[in-house]
């Protein structure tokens, strides 16, 4: 069975990270936080246009999107989650904004979502260089 039960709505789908806080004792007193890799789930972003969160937009200086997941992906407000395709992350804003019945065929909910960048996330990777077989020179003669 397909994530929305719909062929032109999974032709949009993206998958997504979520990502969790886990904060520590760091023996000295205080806490350590690091954060941690958690479930994938696919989801259609899709960005929010309305006057409202256009105003909101320019005043805060960040975007805001709609998101629709599965009924039950665990997101709640304020998680934190991660566009696999291009690593941009963004937050949840929202608690439940739409649902569609149990007794629907469309298993979906539908969540804002802003912008985020992380301040203390681990660092990316950075990408692979290619390779250089032997005798190639980066300088010409």
């Amino acid at each position: 069975m397909s994530i929305f039960n719909s062929d032109l709505l999974n032709e949009y789908k993206t998958a997504f990270t979520i990502w969790h806080l886990v904060s520590k004792n760091d023996s000295y007193g205080g806490y350590e936080n690091t954060w941690t890799e958690g479930a994938t789930f696919d989801g259609i972003l899709s960005e929010d246009n309305s006057t409202q969160s256009v105003i909101a937009g320019i005043e805060q200086k960040t975007q805001f999107f709609g998101l629709k997941v599965e009924r039950e992906v665990p997101l709640d407000f304020h998680s934190i989650i991660q566009r696999n395709s291009d690593g941009r992350f963004f937050r949840v804003t929202s608690g439940e904004t739409l649902k569609s019945p149990k007794m629907s065929a469309l298993n979906m909910r539908i969540l804002s979502v802003e912008a985020y960048e992380p301040t203390d996330f681990p660092p990316p990777e950075p990408p692979k260089q290619p390779e250089q077989e032997e005798g190639e020179s980066d300088a010409e003669s």
